[in-house]
């Protein structure tokens, strides 16, 4: 058994989760950055 590449699969799996809920949460901090852009320019 090798656990070199055990680890850094382990390793690999968390930094792929962990870069999905980034992804995610700008995803949701762009998506309300817009409506509030679009918000303001209605009123103007």
């Amino acid at each position: 058994m090798d656990y070199g590449s055990k680890n850094n699969q382990e390793q690999f799996k968390a930094n792929q989760t962990k870069n999905q809920q980034k992804q995610k949460r700008t995803t949701a901090k762009n998506r309300n950055e817009t409506k509030y852009r679009q918000k303001n320019q209605k009123i103007m």
